[in-house]
């Protein structure tokens, strides 16, 4: 494991509780989210495993596959599970306009199909080295956001949707950290894994992905 500074963690002791100490210099701390985003493929999947590649644009900003880098510790506060549905992980959409009810596949098709993904039982499970983090069931346990985003019309006068997302994130939602964060340190192995009984179909385009959200503490400039 890299060598940290005592003052990075110092900070971080201040998050997470006792951890323990080596180094020293001034350290900076923000609010960071790491992210990956997964294709779900229409036939769906028994298994799938998140913060396993290194970063890629658009796909995630793990700076390393399955861990952070040298120089900086993390203290996680909480879990997101994030999906969208009628696009791809380079954003092309399922579809040219909106699609209509009376198309054999609706957004309100992609709805029904979501909650059945959000909310059919599975294990999803979170380990940090020797350490698990979060073991539950149901992805819905680790929702995001503030509700449902709707683009295109809807309504008796167009009776269609464009697409369905689980709207912007807010602060305090997704699986939260209690009481306090834990110390994610330089090069420990991060995995994120979801294993279904049975996989889930999906009749469009959809992709599932996970924020790991917390403090990032680095050594100031």
């Amino acid at each position: 494991m890299a060598t940290i500074d005592k003052t990075l963690f110092a900070t971080l002791r201040r998050l997470c509780g006792p951890i323990p100490t080596i180094g020293g210099v001034k350290p900076m701390s923000r609010h960071w989210q790491y992210f990956h985003w997964l294709e779900y493929a229409a036939a769906g999947h028994t298994s799938l495993t998140w913060f396993n590649v290194p970063r890629t644009k658009y796909v995630t900003n793990l700076p390393q596959a399955g861990s952070i880098d040298g120089g900086t510790v993390f203290a996680l506060q909480g879990v997101k599970c994030i999906f969208q549905t009628g696009t791809d992980i380079l954003g092309a959409a399922v579809a040219a306009g909106v699609q209509s009810s009376a198309a054999a596949t609706t957004a309100l098709t992609n709805a029904e199909e979501v909650r059945s993904l959000m909310e059919c039982n599975c294990e999803v499970k979170l380990t940090v080295a020797d350490w698990t983090v979060l073991h539950t069931t149901t992805l819905a346990q680790l929702a995001s956001g503030g509700g449902v985003t709707i683009a295109g019309g809807c309504g008796p006068a167009t009776g269609s949707l464009a697409k369905i997302g689980n709207g912007a994130a807010i602060n305090m939602n997704g699986w939260r950290m209690k009481p306090k964060g834990f110390p994610i340190l330089p090069n420990q192995a991060i995995a994120l894994n979801v294993e279904w009984p049975a996989a889930q179909t999906v009749t469009g385009k959809f992709l599932l992905g996970f924020l790991l959200d917390g403090t990032l503490v680095t050594k100031s400039a």
